[in-house]
């Protein structure tokens, strides 16, 4: 399922996904932060810039298991 099957408003325009794999663990780099500060090309435009600052983890958030797929990249 995506976030469609849940969202019926036309104005609104969804990205992303709504699924087990819409995680992904490990540190942003400034460079990826910066990019979606500027905005990011999708294949139907561009978006608009994200306001995108780096949170440090918080100390109640669990060990997840299994854990999350790790990715190279976030953007």
């Amino acid at each position: 399922m995506t976030m469609s099957d849940f969202v019926d408003d036309s104005t609104l325009r969804l990205a992303g996904r709504l699924d087990m794999d819409s995680e992904v663990d490990g540190n942003v780099t400034e460079e990826a932060l910066e990019q979606l500060r500027k905005g990011v090309e999708l294949k139907d435009g561009m978006t608009l810039p994200a306001q995108a600052n780096k949170v440090e983890q918080p100390e109640w958030l669990w060990d997840r298991d299994p854990p999350v797929v790790t990715v190279k990249s976030v953007v």
